[in-house]
């Protein structure tokens, strides 16, 4: 078992962090289906965690559906854990970056001096007349089954650095990261959405099939913003779980406001 270290300083509680370390194991298929996961004793000693630490992480995986506890045969990857992609997105921008790694695309298309949609203008801070732009768009796999279409709008000077190979080798932001673009923060939005007659027949789906849609802006040091970016999942096939912690350090928190 490859070991990676947990940092007791960061945001993240430990005993997520170690359930962020198996789940990527499971999803990347290197605990196959029906693999048996490491006990608590082997994890506390691995990873230097305690017992309710081991006892937490995998409990989120039960939780999520990834794996099953079984009494005398130890805690088992369930045959849908391996066919569901899946983010645990806790603010870093560079694990943006390594979850889109994970898997591999197909259907890459790039369109040069394509006008600015109204809504991609308005994002990208463009003139009203707005400036060619270069659209980038592809489907997304996991284990050879498509869960996400991506459709990505650049100024010219940064699309020119994006090719059919380049994708087929790197995600986009690994790529532009590479190349010296400045990348420091994203804004990113949810929402419920269908599936419509572009998306539709790339991710398997029929047109008004429900999909989730993510929309982000990804900005320079200065705030600038440099693309963006609109991503559509397959619900049944695509995880997307959110750190939230409560501030009880302040007596005037409201709880409530995340019910």
């Amino acid at each position: 078992m490859t070991t990676q270290i947990l940092d007791p300083r960061a945001g993240l509680p430990l005993y997520h962090q170690l359930a962020d370390l198996l789940r990527r194991r499971i999803i990347s298929g290197e605990l196959a289906v029906g693999a048996t996961l490491p006990t608590e004793a082997q994890l506390m000693a691995a990873y230097s965690v305690s017992r309710v630490t081991a006892r937490q992480a995998v409990g989120l995986l039960v939780d999520e559906g990834l794996v099953e506890r079984g009494s005398g045969r130890g805690t088992r990857v369930l045959p849908a854990a391996t066919a569901r992609a899946g983010q645990h997105f806790s603010g870093s921008l560079s694990e943006l970056i390594n979850e889109t790694q994970r898997t591999r695309v197909k259907d890459v298309r790039i369109e040069r001096g394509v006008p600015a949609p109204a809504d991609v203008r308005e994002a990208l801070r463009l003139a009203p007349d707005g400036s060619d732009l270069v659209r980038v768009s592809r489907t997304r796999y996991l284990d050879d089954e498509v869960f996400a279409y991506t459709v990505d709008h650049l100024p010219a000077g940064i699309g020119r650095l994006v090719t059919k190979r380049a994708l087929a080798q790197d995600s986009l932001m690994a790529l532009l990261a590479r190349s010296g673009v400045d990348l420091a923060s994203a804004r990113q939005a949810i929402r419920a959405d269908v599936a419509n007659a572009e998306n539709a027949p790339l991710l398997d789906l029929r047109p008004g099939d429900p999909v989730l849609a993510v929309t982000r802006v990804v900005y320079d040091s200065r705030r600038q913003p440099v693309y963006h970016i609109r991503t559509y999942y397959r619900g049944d096939r695509y995880t997307y779980t959110v750190e939230l912690r409560l501030n009880n350090a302040d007596p005037g928190a409201i709880h409530g406001d995340l019910a």
